[in-house]
């Protein structure tokens, strides 16, 4: 029996409204991915009207209400095929343990609308929520309590379905796998769409080093799409071929990942190539718009992006990346021709690590290249492909130059960001505007990772200066 209550149905943020009537008529033939805005929280009033189920750490009940919330050991057996398709699905904070021994792992079979962080006193149907929330809802694989992912954790997350899986103010924490071809955390394999707002995946592990299974140690597509929004990727680690997230192919079927207003940080790759993301697919793209890529640590071959397939870089800042070999690039390594395309973005490192022969970014093939668009900040490139320059680029700014302190805080927004210490002027809106209706139809140009307005020109980069 499911309860029938009030769910605020989510929308675009229309205060730039001028810019979207331009814009969305362009859009109509392509596929869009909402970037949308958390529900307001307005008022605790019950109300009739959708279908939904409620689950508290402490529940004993069917799930109809807070009150007759149903057990975690409950909900996690009728994730495979215990729900209805679009089923929303209401959890309180705490911990919820995805197994019980270390074969075990969510599978969701089904489209599902999963909803975290709120109260664990909640009481009636009252489903308002405010993101970023005080309650954290934790979906933890660690089921021998140390806090720290190794033998004897399960995996957290495997998704079956062709369907749309939506997670809203979810933790998902401690996955763990040594053998096989399963990822510790979230697998996609059968052309799903994944949606995550306002979620953490942290501190994940995949102890795997053949290649063909390694890595993605917090999202592994290995067909279908991964959107993120207000999402922070943080502390995982591979020991090859993607520290934190990694898109393949399966049976001709692409994987997209799409970050907005993201921060990836602090992943580590024991092993080579993406230290925070690998693409190892000729059909996986990757658009990446006001989102932080930083601290992350590979031992070869791009500790922040390595890809041979289109990357898409807008008003984004992917600093402070550092490989223990940076030959091949600390920042990025590009194995893509043409496809490869950066504005209004900062790609720069530490100076004491960062020369001519360990350069940020790294283009690796006589036959291919990265697209400036302009008014980007760019420490230095090397390798034995091009870089097509724009006059509006500058060039052989490092970490001081740009932020003085390289530290991560609020700034008065969600998720951390880095301030700039000065203004860099950067790419007019209409520029931007141009950029996104041509090849980049997803979230908002007009505000910064924190959702902050920009000015006309903007800043470069994921902060804007005020």
């Amino acid at each position: 029996m499911k309860a029938t209550i009030k769910i605020e149905k989510t929308h675009f943020n229309f205060k730039h409204t001028l810019l979207l009537l331009i814009i969305l008529p362009f859009l109509s033939c392509q596929e869009q991915f909402s970037m949308i805005d958390p529900p307001s929280n307005n008022n605790n009033e019950d109300s009739t009207e959708v279908d939904g189920y409620f689950v508290k750490t402490n529940g004993t009940g069917d799930g109809t209400s807070w009150d007759d919330a149903m057990s975690p050991d409950d909900f996690i057996s009728r994730l495979n095929d215990g729900f209805e398709t679009d089923d929303n699905i209401y959890i309180a904070g705490g911990v919820y343990y995805t197994g019980k021994q270390a074969t075990d792992v969510m599978m969701i079979s089904k489209a599902l609308n999963i909803v975290g962080g709120f109260d664990p006193n909640s009481s009636g149907n009252n489903i308002e929520i405010q993101y970023p929330s005080a309650f954290e809802t934790i979906f933890s694989a660690d089921l021998n309590n140390n806090n720290t992912p190794d033998a004897g954790d399960c995996r957290i997350m495997e998704i079956t379905t062709i369907g749309t899986i939506k997670l809203n103010g979810i933790t998902l924490t401690n996955g763990f796998v040594n053998e096989g071809e399963n990822r510790p955390c979230i697998q996609i394999n059968n052309g799903a769409r994944l949606e995550l707002e306002y979620c953490k995946i942290t501190n994940n592990k995949s102890a795997i080093t053949a290649s063909a299974n390694a890595g993605g140690a917090a999202i592994y597509i290995k067909n279908g799409t991964v959107n993120c929004f207000k999402t922070e990727i943080s502390d995982n680690r591979s020991d090859n071929r993607g520290g934190a997230i990694r898109l393949a192919e399966s049976n001709s079927g692409s994987s997209t990942l799409i970050l907005n207003s993201c921060l990836i940080k602090d992943n580590v790759l024991t092993g080579a190539y993406g230290g925070a993301i690998q693409v190892s697919g000729s059909n996986c793209p990757i658009y990446c718009i006001n989102t932080t890529i930083t601290n992350n640590k590979a031992n070869l071959g791009g500790a922040g992006i390595n890809s041979g397939f289109d990357v898409y870089l807008i008003n984004s800042t992917v600093v402070n990346n550092t490989c223990n070999d940076g030959t091949q690039g600390h920042d990025i390594r590009c194995e893509s021709t043409n496809k490869f395309v950066i504005i209004n973005s900062i790609v720069t490192g530490n100076p004491e690590k960062t020369n001519n022969t360990n350069p940020s970014i790294c283009i690796n093939g006589a036959t291919k290249s990265i697209i400036s668009r302009g008014y980007n900040i760019i420490g230095n490139h090397g390798g034995t492909g091009s870089y097509t320059t724009h006059t509006s680029d500058i060039y052989g700014k490092y970490l001081d130059d740009i932020f003085g302190i390289n530290t991560l805080e609020a700034n008065n927004g969600y998720p951390f960001s880095i301030a700039l210490k000065q203004n860099f002027q950067g790419a007019p809106l209409a520029t931007l505007l141009s950029f996104a209706m041509s090849q980049f139809p997803y979230g908002d140009i007009a505000v910064d990772q924190r959702g902050e307005t920009r000015a006309d020109p903007s800043s470069i980069g994921a902060f804007e200066f005020k």
